[in-house]
């Protein structure tokens, strides 16, 4: 494969110039989807993208899709990016990553090898929003994009302030008015290809740079409901109580075992919600509301840990004599990426002398989203800080630099590909 220059200095001052928009000041990130810090960023991305000379369009949904010089705007082009979206005080790498490491090697490449229609484009996607912290829907923006989500959202979901998406988007300056134009269909991109920062220790303990991604985790989310009988605390004995947390609890448990009892093969339970009602010191609850998120890189892996959480969510309620209700909020589909986009990315790590590993992306992204219109990839960043959605979150300058390289290299030989 062919090496590309890096812009080393270009490539680490967009990272410092992006991550003070939003910041606070303990050194954290917010800036929530279409809110003004996450508005401002956008802007700023823009005006990076308009100096480089990039053709961009951007839609109803804040998707920035920026094509190198040259290209048509009906071309199917080479695809890399992230999201600039962030949790509340969240770190500078999550997502951001992906966008300026991506922005910097397609920069490199039009220095290189200007299109001139001899190969294929490349260009660069931003999602609107990945985040599900505002509107609680995760890789919404990707999912809107492939037709996984019901557009139906954009009027019915709303923020913790009851601020529906459709209010959010017009507040943010995009062009609601063309909400109807945003699914794409199949074969609209060649390749995508996301790098981001790995959310755990996985390489730093390996003491490895880069990690080549074989297949991206899961989630099923699950919304739990135990019903039982609100009584005086002190006044109801022990042995007739139907009381509804305490069947939660045990619930609670029986996530947790169903997924340690699978964790050497990547499977993970939590449960992250509970609200317990009428929420009253002296009563007994009798109504308790679980979120419940699953999560595996095998779909096989992840019916069965979702079948045992299932049972026993029936077998507690039968037991302690409550009833119980089990809906299902999201279910996605893990992806396993085929072995030449494995082989082609470690090609790369080869040519740039960056030393990899393969793993398991525990979390989704808005990679999973996309496959379902065509191949992709995804490379992680070493973290020292082994943690992600938080300020601490840390990525070494060399290994920027390197995943800066390799994606070029990866993109610039793919966009010589038949």
């Amino acid at each position: 494969m062919r090496s590309v220059m890096i812009d080393t200095e270009r490539l680490l001052r967009s990272i410092r110039d992006l991550a003070a928009l939003g910041q606070d000041q303990a050194g954290g990130n917010t800036r929530l989807a279409y809110t003004p810090p996450d508005t401002e960023a956008r802007c700023w991305l823009l005006d990076q993208l308009a100096h480089s000379g990039f053709s961009v369009m951007v839609d109803a949904l804040g998707d920035i899709f920026a094509l190198e010089p040259g290209a048509l705007p009906d071309a199917s082009p080479l695809l890399s990016g992230s999201h600039i979206d962030t949790v509340p005080q969240g770190g500078k790498y999550d997502g951001a990553l992906g966008v300026l490491v991506a922005l910097e090697a397609i920069r490199s490449i039009m220095q290189a090898d200007p299109y001139a229609g001899q190969r294929h484009p490349i260009a660069l996607l931003v999602t609107g929003t990945e985040e599900s912290s505002r509107f609680n829907l995760s890789c919404m923006a990707s999912r809107l994009l492939t037709g996984d989500l019901d557009p139906a959202v954009i009027d019915s979901a709303c923020d913790a302030d009851g601020v529906t998406i459709r209010e959010a988007l017009a507040g943010a300056g995009l062009p609601v008015e063309r909400l109807a134009e945003l699914r794409r269909t199949p074969g609209w991109f060649r390749e995508f290809i996301e790098v981001h920062i790995d959310q755990s220790f996985d390489l730093e303990r390996a003491g490895v740079p880069l990690g080549v991604v074989t297949g991206i985790a899961a989630p099923v989310r699950l919304r739990v409901v135990l019903e039982g009988l609100a009584e005086h605390s002190g006044a109801t004995p022990m042995p007739p109580r139907r009381d509804a947390l305490a069947g939660a609890a045990e619930v609670i448990l029986a996530v947790e075992h169903a997924a340690r009892s699978r964790a050497e093969r990547g499977a993970v339970g939590t449960v992250g919600v509970i609200n317990a009602e009428p929420g009253s010191i002296n009563t007994i609850p009798g109504r308790v509301t679980l979120g419940v998120d699953l999560r595996a890189a095998e779909a096989a892996l992840l019916a069965e840990l979702e079948q045992e959480v299932t049972q026993a969510v029936y077998e507690v309620a039968s037991r302690r004599a409550l009833t119980a209700s089990i809906e299902t909020l999201s279910r996605a589909v893990p992806v396993t990426i085929p072995e030449e986009r494995l082989t082609r990315l470690e090609a790369a790590c080869e040519a740039t002398g960056a030393g990899s590993i393969r793993l398991v992306s525990r979390a989704a992204h808005d990679t999973m989203y996309l496959s379902q219109h065509g191949p992709v990839a995804m490379l992680f960043v070493r973290n020292p800080a082994g943690i992600s959605h938080n300020p601490a979150e840390a990525a070494r300058d060399e290994d920027i630099v390197l995943s800066a390289r390799v994606l070029a290299a990866c993109l610039l030989d793919s966009a010589h590909r038949p």
